[in-house]
């Protein structure tokens, strides 16, 4: 070191201390003392006169620096008569690892650790971040510590956190990295000391891939040995659940996989020996295949299926797989619902009984056939639900389709005239719907989403429900206009004398006016004496600038029409109409959004969702005898896969024959339905999603009120536990977790995620999350149980109360809220059982 850099350290010094004491043992820097200009600072060597030194700083010259100089090793404390001075004032130490303590202010006592790990300490920016981290009290060991978490750059001094860094660092490639460091820095040793003692792992040549095979191996259900180390399950379980490193889970998780075999382990494994695992996507694909071909067999319950599909749910891999469980899910539900409903003994007494019945349950295979396909497509269509979804379409189609509607098309065949009065009647809508709110002088806002059918309607309702608990109670079904197409299905719901469909073509005409397209429709309403009508796309509605816009619009008028076409526009287009289910799905999150912006635009407004018509749609390619043979004799004016129209028409028996009269239209109209399911051929259109015709799915459409009343709001199930005693003496919880009441329309789910922690917020356990959607009316049905595992830390808090949280998610984030908290003392009847 130069001069003058010991001039500049010790005149630093200086300006704190007056008395500056240097031990220079091998008398390295004799030459320089002798050699330093320090003004106003008198250099005093001491060699064996200690009295004399203490007299003449403490006596003669007490206010006087100095920089005493002793070219010896620094003495015991008992042995050094100058040490009460030596206290109270500096020692200067000129070696490298002591001018580093100097400079980073820490005691002398440290001189060992700088000594044992000097390149640690040549970097500025570490030295910047061990002090943010050192504390005064602490122990040689807890410094290693704080410097294993500068060299992982964590801001926790935690073995675990820094076991993650360095996890994901792997991950990124940068492993070498951190090995290299560690090793420079002769960290390396203490470092897998550690993860020894924390984790049992002790390995004559450590490394992190081989410690990441152990602990696999250890919480694997097929290679576990008994072991299964509590703070190894805790470290993986924070590794998959914290967000930014959950993705280095993906990736080295698929390595440990190949590397041991999983592929070849879980091949065959019955289902109850996987469903516990939460390490490996390979085990989902076992899964999801054990349960196809016990679907295709029909030799699993639908309990099963779902229960299976529910613990799967909570498990890491469930979001890659999520399509492929709801596909099975619904699968299964489809299955057993047409076993149930047995289609050859379903009888309906009348065209309303069959309309009835199918509201109440009948639907639901639709329903399912519709999430089935939506899932089955987004999983790609993978070769895992080829299998299943041949069987979905077989069943659906033959077993149920065909066999409902012919049940269906009996009560069709028996009408004298199609429903035209009623509620149940999409003819009389207007009067029925509309006319009430009308004469009671109250703005009504009518939403009409093209081709809802009855099915997708009942989930809108319940997604209402679900998502914003805002809808009244009021849920129906009308029956179409018949033909069951656009512009009959629109002209139906307007107010009119009387409708008939224009010569040689099929626009439909309202007492003599055009109802083609939105500004004809508005035209129609604004002749509605004593208020003011309008009809507006959901497009523009939503695209208003500014509330008040939306608010001044409404507002000045007391009847609005809102249309809006995202389903029937897909499934008319031949290139799109396979995608008619995803257009489903949009349009129910669409019409939400929209009902949200007209309450906030105008509050407690009523409003009325329905639709034209519904739809048949079968994903596989039809065929031949799902076309009927069309022989047809007369006038025709529009020929379509479901309907043809118009005068002196005949046709073979495929086809239900109506005379305009019956159907509320001209007399000298003719209507040719194609019995059942059948299509007819049309060059150029789709042939998998057709409407026009008299099928149930075609015909039965969704009516709902929705009234936004303050105080009407479903609620979240309510979830407790069983706490047997409010003292923990292991380092095991067993939790059972109650759902307090069956979930329904009005009692919602309630995903929750559960652990133990300090009550100044340190996690001690690993985490348990899980969605409460039980059913079932018996309480015993409703319990799903957990074991927590305690960390190491647990012994740390010995006689301490810690507490059992439960957070819920705060919707539209990714943040969570405290639920409930149940507090337990730890209490140990063995000073080790906590220790891990």
């Amino acid at each position: 070191m130069t001069v003058s850099k010991l001039e500049k350290n010790l005149k630093n010094l200086f300006e704190q201390y007056r008395i500056v004491f240097w031990y220079d043992g091998e008398q390295e820097f004799s030459d320089e003392f002798k050699a330093l200009n320090l003004d106003s600072i008198e250099k005093v060597t001491c060699n064996g006169n200690p009295f004399y030194v203490k007299h003449l700083v403490s006596n003669e010259q007490s206010e006087q620096k100095f920089l005493l100089y002793f070219p010896h090793e620094q003495p015991k404390d008992q042995d050094n008569w100058l040490l009460d001075l030596q206290l109270a004032h500096k020692v200067y130490h000129s070696d490298p690892a002591g001018l580093v303590l100097q400079e980073l202010g820490l005691p002398f006592e440290l001189k060992p650790l700088v000594d044992n790990h000097k390149k640690f300490f040549d970097s500025k920016a570490r030295n910047e971040k061990f002090l943010e981290l050192y504390n005064p009290k602490d122990s040689y060991d807890q410094c290693l510590n704080k410097m294993l978490s500068v060299t992982f750059n964590t801001i926790e001094v935690d073995l675990q956190g820094q076991l993650l860094q360095f996890i994901t660092q792997k991950a990124n490639g940068k492993e070498d990295q951190i090995e290299n460091e560690l090793e420079r820095f002769e960290l390396r040793q203490f470092f897998w000391d550690k993860v020894a003692e924390r984790y049992d792992y002790a390995v004559s040549e450590p490394s992190l891939y081989d410690f990441l095979l152990t602990i696999f191996k250890e919480h694997f259900p097929i290679t576990r040995t008994g072991t299964n180390h509590h703070e190894a399950k805790i470290l993986l379980s924070r590794w998959k659940q914290t967000k930014g490193i959950d993705e280095s889970f993906k990736h080295l998780s698929k390595q440990v996989q190949e590397d041991l075999d999983i592929d070849q382990l879980v091949s065959g494994k019955p289902i109850d020996e996987l469903v516990s695992d939460d390490l490996f996507e390979r085990t989902d694909r076992e899964i999801l295949s054990s349960i196809v071909s016990l679907l295709l067999d029909e030799d699993i319950s639908d309990e099963r299926v779902q229960n299976i599909c529910r613990i799967r749910s909570n498990k890491f891999w469930y979001s890659t797989f999520k399509p492929f469980y709801e596909a099975v899910e619904y699968a299964s539900l489809l299955i057993h619902s047409i076993r149930d409903f047995d289609t050859n003994e379903i009888f309906f007494n009348s065209l309303e009984d069959g309309a009835k019945r199918y509201s109440e349950s009948l639907y639901q295979v639709d329903f399912y056939y519709r999430k089935f396909v939506f899932n089955y497509r987004l999983s790609k269509q993978s070769s895992i639900l080829k299998a299943l979804a041949d069987k979905i379409e077989r069943m659906y189609s033959n077993d149920w389709l065909l066999n409902i509607n012919q049940k269906w098309q009996h009560q069709v065949d028996t009408l004298e005239t199609w429903p035209s009065t009623g509620r149940t009647a999409q003819a009389d809508f207007y009067n029925q719907y509309v006319k009430p709110f009308v004469d009671k002088q109250q703005r009504v806002i009518v939403v009409i989403s093209d081709a809802l059918r009855y099915e997708a309607g009942r989930e809108l309702f319940q997604k209402m429900i679900s998502d914003h608990r805002f809808v009244e109670d009021d849920f129906s079904y009308m029956i179409s206009s018949l033909p069951s197409y656009t512009q009959l299905g629109m002209a139906s719901l307007l107010p009119y004398s009387k409708l008939e469909i224009k010569e040689g073509g099929d626009t439909v005409e309202s007492d003599g006016n055009s109802t083609v397209g939105q500004q004809a429709r508005e035209k129609i309403l604004k002749q509605i004496p004593d208020i003011e009508s309008a009809a507006i796309s959901a497009e523009a509605y939503m695209e208003m600038h500014s509330k008040k816009e939306g608010r001044d619009f409404t507002k000045a008028h007391d009847l609005i029409y809102i249309y809006h076409n995202i389903i029937d526009k897909t499934g008319d287009d031949r290139d799109s109409e396979q995608r008619v289910f995803e257009a489903v799905e949009e349009e129910l999150e669409y019409l939400i959004n929209l009902l949200v912006r007209i309450n906030t635009i105008m509050a407690h407004t009523n409003v009325l969702v329905t639709s034209d018509h519904g739809f048949l749609y079968q994903n596989e390619e039809l065929h031949e005898s799902d076309f009927a043979v069309s022989e047809v004799d007369g006038k025709v004016w529009k020929s379509n896969r479901r309907f043809v129209l118009g005068k002196g028409l005949k046709g073979n028996d495929s086809f239900t024959h109506f005379k305009g009269g019956q159907l509320g239209l001209q007399e000298d109209l003719d209507v040719l339905i194609p019995k059942s399911i059948n299509r007819l051929r049309v060059r150029g259109a789709g042939s998998r999603f057709v409407h026009g015709g008299a099928s149930i799915q075609e015909v039965l459409i969704p009516v709902m009120k929705v009234g936004y009343k303050a105080g009407r709001q479903a609620q979240l199930v309510e979830i407790d536990i069983i706490k047997k005693s409010d003292r923990i003496s292991s380092n095991l919880l067993p939790v059972s977790f109650i759902q307090t009441e069956p979930v329904s329309d009005k009692v919602l789910p309630r995903t929750l995620k559960a652990a133990i922690y300090t009550e100044e917020g340190t996690k001690l356990s690993d985490e348990f999350k899980f969605t409460f959607d039980f059913e079932s009316g018996s309480q015993r049905n409703r319990e799903e149980k957990y074991t927590f595992h305690l960390s190491s830390a647990a012994s740390e808090h010995y006689g301490e109360w810690i507490v059992l949280r439960l957070e819920e998610e705060i919707k539209g984030s990714s943040q969570w809220k405290k639920y409930k908290e149940f507090r337990y003392q730890l209490v140990a009847s063995q000073p080790n059982d906590f220790d891990l």
